[in-house]
């Protein structure tokens, strides 16, 4: 699990030189949005505020896993 959070890290930080910045979501299936449409999703949620206070040069990326827990 470790690694396909690296992954993502690591493509997100890929992305950083033609979107200026990037916010990786990491988490659970809370934030990876089980159960609720795509764009009901939390970081989707996000995105979407940030959008109507004209906030532009963000990429949102959802890397939450659904069934990924600690123990």
């Amino acid at each position: 699990m470790v690694v396909k959070y690296f992954l993502l890290l690591c493509i997100s930080l890929l992305s950083l030189s033609s979107f200026g910045k990037t916010i990786v979501f990491l988490g659970d299936s809370l934030t990876a949005g089980y159960g609720v449409e795509r764009e009901e999703a939390y970081p989707k949620i996000i995105e979407k505020k940030l959008k109507e206070k004209k906030v532009d040069n963000l990429k949102i990326l959802n890397g939450s896993i659904s069934g990924s827990t600690s123990a």
